[in-house]
């Protein structure tokens, strides 16, 4: 993973074929479209009792709650591979993005590599 920047794939033939067969495993290509300068922090609130894990996905431990309007700044986020987006707290615990109220600033946290 790669938190900015670019990245390429090259694909090349021998001197003697002209032929190429590149086969990939979990690529995935995304559009991204400029939203604004990045954000350090934003707000995330609950309206009920809401799991706080030790990291983004829910195979990780469960290592609290979040109570009914409870109000946390969100640092970074990631996305994992079943495209949920989580958030993640300065203690480096996670919430996922679906499960909370989140300011339309926090698409422009950070991107952690997980």
């Amino acid at each position: 993973s790669i938190e900015a920047g670019m990245m390429g794939i090259a694909i090349s033939t021998s001197e003697t074929s002209q032929e190429a067969v590149a086969l990939f495993d979990n690529l995935r290509i995304w559009a991204v479209e400029p939203t604004g300068p990045a954000i350090t922090q934003c707000w995330i609130t609950v309206d009920g009792l809401v799991n706080i894990r030790i990291g983004p996905g829910t195979e990780f431990a469960s290592v609290g709650q979040m109570m009914a309007g409870a109000r946390l700044l969100a640092n970074g986020q990631t996305t994992d591979d079943d495209d949920f987006i989580w958030w993640r707290f300065a203690d480096h615990t996670w919430v996922r993005s679906d499960v909370v109220n989140w300011d339309e600033d926090c698409s422009r946290l950070p991107q952690v590599i997980r």
